[in-house]
């Protein structure tokens, strides 16, 4: 049996009847909607924080390309377009 936890959180009134005509829409409870809403904001979230934490892991094995290196690059693929 999943175990849940109450929470609270102040909101404004637009937000509260924003959340409400959700309810009434899904024929749901507040709480339900809530739930809901703030397991998707997690869930996508946590995929930032993971991208994220990829590239924070690259830059700590020293798999990255110097600034220099990328712009000498750009400027080259640039000129070569220029040039045809």
């Amino acid at each position: 049996m999943t175990k849940h936890a109450v929470i609270s959180a102040r909101i404004d009134a637009d937000l509260l009847a924003k959340l409400d005509r959700i309810a009434a829409f899904n024929e749901r409870s507040r709480a339900w909607v809530i739930g809901r809403l703030l397991d998707s904001a997690a869930t996508k979230e946590l995929e930032f924080v993971d991208f994220i934490q990829v590239g924070l892991d690259d830059i700590a094995a020293g798999r990255v390309v110097p600034h220099e290196e990328v712009v000498a690059e750009i400027e080259a693929r640039i000129a070569g377009r220029k040039a045809a």
